[in-house]
């Protein structure tokens, strides 16, 4: 997506309209990486860090995984960004076990 909108960094998910542009694609091309650096970046809006961590819980994945644990181990972060980790995180791991449960 970077390679798509080249200079635009941090602001694709700077406000509604952006996010509902920009975050389908980073799911569907499934950028993990640009998602945990959203997420992880504390200086972010909170909406954008929101919407990041919401988006790694449906992506899944170790990078994902770890970066919503760590998010989630911050005693220091805001408790609503805590929050959104740990559904994120609890969505990864249903489906780890559905996913487990179906042989598949």
């Amino acid at each position: 997506m970077q390679a798509l909108l080249p200079g635009a960094g941090g602001r694709l998910l700077a406000s509604a309209e952006q996010r509902q542009t920009a975050l389908p694609v980073y799911l569907e091309q499934r950028e993990v990486a640009a998602l945990v650096r959203h997420a992880t970046a504390t200086d972010g809006e909170a909406a954008a860090r929101s919407s990041a961590i919401a988006a790694l819980g449906r992506l899944g994945g170790e990078a994902a995984q770890t970066a919503l644990q760590g998010i989630l181990a911050n005693k220091s972060e805001d408790g609503a960004i805590r929050a959104i980790a740990f559904k994120s995180l609890r969505r990864l791991e249903r489906r780890a076990v559905n996913r487990v449960a179906s042989g598949g």
